[in-house]
């Protein structure tokens, strides 16, 4: 999923020029929505045709939230999410549950780590010197 991902971004970039791409890209985002609520269980191997929707869909997608600051926040807490999930649905049944942990988690790690982190290495860069 993160490859497909990274395709799609590079595939959005080709996109941005022609007419009507937002407009597909919101309808795009409310099909996929509307289809994955419709599937209340985590899809296997025989979705193969959803991920394949999902994987055209996301160049749209992308154009149509780039510059949403909270898409960019959300974002933030994609990798935290992806390490933590499997180890709380290990332990946690309750899907509700899961979600709240995970992303209390995800929090935790992206504000208590993640930003600590970055503010230091930041701080710790020095600006370039110019040689006259």
């Amino acid at each position: 999923m993160f490859c497909a991902g990274s395709l799609a971004y590079h595939a959005s970039r080709d996109l941005t020029a022609a007419p009507g791409t937002r407009a597909m890209g919101a309808m795009a985002l409310v099909l996929l929505v509307a289809v994955m609520a419709a599937n209340n269980r985590v899809p296997g191997s025989r979705f193969l045709p959803l991920y394949a929707c999902v994987l055209a869909a996301l160049p749209f997608v992308f154009l149509l939230t780039k510059e949403s600051a909270l898409d960019r926040w959300i974002g933030e807490f994609s990798y935290p999410f992806y390490l933590l999930h499997y180890l709380v649905l290990a332990h946690v049944e309750n899907v509700y549950a899961a979600i709240f942990v995970t992303m209390a988690g995800a929090a935790i790690i992206n504000w208590g780590v993640q930003d600590v982190a970055e503010r230091a290495f930041k701080r710790r860069q020095r600006p370039a010197v110019i040689a006259a």
